[in-house]
């Protein structure tokens, strides 16, 4: 998804078949940065001043081990 910058949340969701649970993490940059994720719902919530990309890593656990998406 594309945001104007500035302050403000963005959340991203996905889905998994037969997951026990799906956790949510940012890249190194973003999180330096200041921007901040909910690790539970996909929440990103960016600071005032941030510019550029933010990878979002989505990792599904399960009977089938770890399966990540970005």
């Amino acid at each position: 998804s594309t945001r104007c910058q500035g302050a403000g949340a963005v959340t991203t969701t996905t889905t998994a078949t037969n997951s026990t649970g799906i956790t949510y993490s940012l890249d190194a940059a973003s999180l330096t940065a200041g921007n901040s994720i909910n690790a539970s719902t996909g929440e990103v919530t960016y600071v005032a001043g941030w510019s550029g990309s933010t990878t979002i890593t989505a990792s599904a656990a399960g009977c089938n081990g770890p399966v990540t998406t970005t």
